[in-house]
This record gives C-alpha cells, structure tokens and sequence, in this order.
C-alpha cells in the first residue's frame, strides 16, 4: 500500500542550476515538487538578460519573494524591458531602471555572484592543451563526400546565395 506521509527534504542542492530556467520542463516540475527546508543552485553559466528565466530560478529557490509570474512580469519585467527599449520615453527609461535596482535589491537576499574578478585570485592559470589526431577512415570518407558534394561546390563557386 502507498504512504500518503508527506516529507520534508532538509537540502535540495542543483548543480548546473541553470538548466532550471523554465518553470514549465519536467526537472523543474519533479525537484519543484519536492517539500524542502533549503533549495540552492550552483551555476557557473552567466544568467543572461531574459527575466523570465531569471524569475524561474530565484522563484526555485525562494518562491514567492517575486510573486507570482504574472505579477512579476507586471512589477518588473514590462517596466524592465520598455525602459530598454530604444523608443521608450525618459520616464521609461528612469522607471525602468528603477525598477531593475529594485529587481536587484529584492533577488541580492537569496542570489550570491562571484565575478571573474572575485574568483580570478583562487583558481590555478587556465592552460589550454590542443590535440590534433587524423580522422578515422569512416570520417575521412565522409568529410571528402561532403566537401566534394555539389551543395558545397555549389557555395564556393557562388552559384548560390549564402542565406
């Protein structure tokens, strides 16, 4: 028979975290699902400049601190994006910054960066190791079909337009 008791996880910690960005993919749903004291992510890819994802990740590990998405995306990301676009007036252009330090204030409560610059004075010099081997026989076959094919001969002597 299966247990209907509910358990509470102490720790939910996510390597590679950024891959939690969209609310809607099976790994968020399945961890997201999870009771837990604690939720972290750990990720060494840069959050880019879409708030969705960005609402995605901190709503994991602190859900609720932004509201819901569709109240997020009214407080912040509207007046974020407006004021960034090149059309927008003065005032959106100030309360769209304002609104972005706001963003930054609220998220600074549960987001920790380290910047190249903070992590540059303990990691070891990178060094980069190029390793050259021949091709196997079946991807030299295959790299001399493909460069002898027409499409490619076709490309070089510009009889086709590059897209």
């Amino acid at each position: 028979m299966f247990s209907t008791r509910t358990y509470v996880v102490g720790l939910i910690l996510c390597d590679e975290g950024h891959r939690l960005k969209n609310c809607e993919n099976q790994t968020y749903c399945a961890l997201a699902g999870m009771k837990a004291q604690r939720r972290v992510l750990l990720s060494g890819t840069p959050i880019q400049n879409d708030l969705l994802e960005y609402f995605s990740l901190v709503h994991f590990v602190n859900a609720g601190i932004l509201g819901e998405a569709g109240e997020f995306r009214r407080k912040y990301e509207r007046p974020i994006v407006r004021g960034r676009d090149a059309d927008a007036t003065d005032n959106e252009h100030r309360i769209g910054k304002e609104k972005l330090e706001e963003l930054i204030a609220v998220v600074s409560r549960c987001i920790i960066r380290r910047t190249n610059d903070i992590l540059s004075k303990d990691l070891p010099v990178k060094r980069e190791h190029v390793v050259c081997c021949p091709l196997t026989p079946i991807q030299r076959r295959m790299y001399l079909a493909f460069i002898n094919s027409s499409a490619v001969k076709k490309q070089i002597t510009g009889s086709v337009m590059l897209p």
